[in-house]
């Protein structure tokens, strides 16, 4: 039997790497399958989402593209729209919604390997990059959060949208280059005649510019972090596609060099790469090697930001209406804390980002915000940031790779690095995501120059790339078994973290649901004993005590939750029915019951018909019995129009007691 070519090996190689990478990504995410829904967020977006449970309907899309905000996180129509072709087809089944995450994760660590290998044509390099990206431990919040498909379906929208731009580059590149010469060598029209010929019409390169453009917006509508990725083109640009006229004796990686001093003495390409004879009829290695080894056509960078302006306009639209919505939900701002102290943190979180990709241990779900850092920390991270930037600036000529890299890092983290503050955590694994690309690029590239100095180096660092993927995989099946239920996650956070109220928080909801109250108390008086301030946890333990039957507590913890935030529309809702329903008359306490829920429903616009039905409630304990009937007729016809037909019945039947002049008092706990 005859061995096949050398060149049908080739070709089979890339297909067969990446249906590898594929299948080990599934194999250390396919216990996901069994996982639960995590009691911190998936509330939220899925398991109590009225909206999203629907499935597909035109309620439910009007609800998720036309409003600026959900009910407690910003405009994404599309992660919505996610989330409920996943209820349509799986119901609350949390399983094949793991799974979708997963398949969503697959797919963007092949695009990373087709996007690198296109931009350089260095394929292994490119692989290691999708390997990283697609086996790191610090990856596993994204892919086994089910909340977190606004981060997997961005970015596969996000590489898209750079595939798109990639091709576009070099199509304009060969239009401009290619077609000029072969007008030189052999006619006008003879590129047209020999693309006839061979079958294939190119398309031209506005398509492709088209294709990004929207491929951007899509990934907008499904996270607004991708907001810095025209800057990102920028970096492109640079690196590794060279379209910078200033940036055209910048050294091509030495594996390109090589690899044009090879084909140059076989006589396949010219010495300079600057007048290829046809560079179209080239063989294909030699084009998909163009943008490292060769000059390709340049620009000026006014140029280059001109025809990002679309992209910029975009962005600035998507920044817009997610902090508009984050004022709305009252959640941007800093949380309490000082500018210096955001400005602080962002430092050293950078530095923790760089310490948990290379040394991926202690990595939790939240990690708690500090408040002021040491000024030893924050100066050490300044001079570790400012001394890793110098060092890359000054090799830019020789290694182009780093700036981008170090660029790409340090630039897509800044829409969630801290500085504008919205919730409370430090930091996040999950939001280093695609920041941590522009690390790997650094040191795969780094590492693979490197290799090409000594005559065995490329063996060595094969063997440290395996070794290095082999020990990604472990940690991440570790990290993974930590998501199988909220119970799982948040103990293994504290035991990572310290002073880590929000886990405390979560962990006691979690328990409070199981019917383990005294545990769950346990853990709010702890969350806390750390954060005095918090104001939902009094509200969540006002809730508990009241459904105990401890209605003085319940009412001072009420009391205590709007000492701290005034305008919390819950606790001003559930203290207003305690004091207009409470079943010990000594409780209730009629007019501030109405003035609570006069302010609830203004603060929300009278547009939650719960919050509607308390006010008549309220009205009824002072007697005011025609103004409750009035108002708990609007609760019905509000609550019929969102199909909330439990509430509408129950505010029906209090309008039943209403008219026969008798207020509503429970017999046990809160509604």
């Amino acid at each position: 039997m005859t061995a096949p070519a050398p060149s049908n090996r080739r070709r089979w190689l890339a297909p067969g790497i990446a249906l590898a990478l594929g299948a080990v990504t599934l194999w250390v995410y396919w216990p996901v399958r069994h996982h639960a829904f995590i009691n911190y967020d998936d509330p939220v977006y899925i398991t109590e989402n009225r909206h999203v449970q629907g499935g597909i309907s035109r309620p439910g899309l009007a609800w998720a593209f036309f409003n600026l905000h959900g009910e407690h996180t910003y405009w994404h129509p599309l992660t919505w729209v996610s989330h409920m072709l996943d209820c349509q087809l799986f119901g609350l089944n949390p399983g094949p919604h793991h799974l979708v995450n997963v398949a969503f994760h697959i797919a963007n660590a092949l695009l990373v390997l087709l996007l690198l290998n296109r931009m350089t044509g260095a394929f292994w390099r490119s692989a290691m990059v999708a390997g990283l990206f697609a086996l790191h431990p610090v990856q596993v919040d994204t892919v086994a959060w089910v909340a977190e498909r606004k981060n997997v379906l961005s970015t596969f929208f996000g590489l898209l949208s750079l595939w798109a731009y990639t091709r576009y580059a070099k199509v304009q590149s060969r239009e401009s280059e290619v077609r000029s010469h072969e007008a030189e060598v052999r006619g006008p029209r003879s590129e047209g005649r020999r693309q006839k010929a061979e079958g294939r019409i190119r398309l031209p390169s506005s398509i492709f510019y088209l294709l990004s453009l929207c491929c951007f917006a899509l990934g907008l509508m499904c996270k607004p972090a991708l907001v810095t990725f025209p800057c990102l083109l920028l970096l492109l640009d640079f690196w590794p596609l060279r379209r910078f006229a200033w940036a055209r004796d910048f050294a091509p990686d030495r594996s390109r060099r090589r690899q044009s001093a090879q084909l140059s003495a076989a006589g396949k390409i010219g010495a300079d790469c600057r007048r290829p004879q046809s560079l179209a009829s080239a063989p294909k290695a030699v084009r998909a090697g163009a943008a490292g080894g060769c000059r390709v056509p340049t620009a000026s960078l006014h140029l280059l930001l001109w025809e990002k302006i679309p992209l910029f306009v975009m962005a600035a639209a998507a920044a817009f209406i997610t902090i508009a919505g984050h004022r709305e939900l009252r959640a941007v701002g800093g949380s309490g804390l000082l500018w210096q102290w955001r400005v602080a943190n962002a430092l050293v979180s950078y530095v923790r980002y760089l310490g948990k990709t290379f040394w991926p241990s202690h990595l939790a779900v939240f990690y708690p915000h500090p408040g002021a850092w040491p000024a030893g920390v924050v100066d050490g991270s300044a001079l570790v940031l400012l001394a890793v930037s110098g060092w890359v600036i000054w090799r830019a000529r020789q290694a182009p790779y780093l700036v981008t890299g170090w660029l790409w890092f340090l630039g897509v983290l800044v829409p969630m690095i801290g500085i504008i503050q919205a919730g409370a955590q430090a930091m996040a694994d999950r939001f280093a995501y695609v920041p941590l690309i522009g690390l790997f690029i650094m040191v795969v590239w780094g590492l693979a120059e490197w290799a090409t100095r000594g005559p065995r180096g490329e063996v060595v660092l094969g063997a440290a790339g395996v070794l290095a993927l082999g020990g990604c995989v472990a940690l991440t099946c570790r990290h993974v078994s930590y998501w199988q239920n909220t119970v799982t996650l948040f103990e293994h956070a504290l035991q990572v973290t310290s002073n880590n109220s929000c886990a405390h928080f979560t962990l006691g909801n979690e328990l409070a649901d199981q019917g383990k109250t005294r545990e769950a108390m346990e853990h709010w008086e702890t969350a806390l004993k750390i954060e005095p301030e918090f104001a939902v946890i009094h509200g969540r333990i006002a809730s508990s005590l009241c459904e105990q039957g401890d209605f003085a507590g319940a009412i001072a913890h009420y009391r205590r939750t709007l000492q701290i935030d005034p305008d919390q529309a819950e606790a001003l809702n559930n203290l207003a029915w305690l004091l207009a329903s409470c079943p010990h008359a000594a409780f209730r306490n009629g007019p501030e019951a109405v003035r609570l829920a006069s302010r609830a429903c203004e603060l929300t616009g009278y547009t939650k018909p719960l919050l509607i039905g308390t006010l008549a409630a309220a009205q009824a304990e002072v007697g005011d019995f025609p103004t409750a009937i009035a108002t708990a007729e609007r609760a019905v016809a509000r609550a019929s129009a969102l199909g909330l037909e439990d509430i509408a019945a129950k505010n029906r039947e209090l309008i039943q007691l209403y008219r026969r002049g008798q207020p509503f008092h429970e017999k046990k706990g809160v509604e």
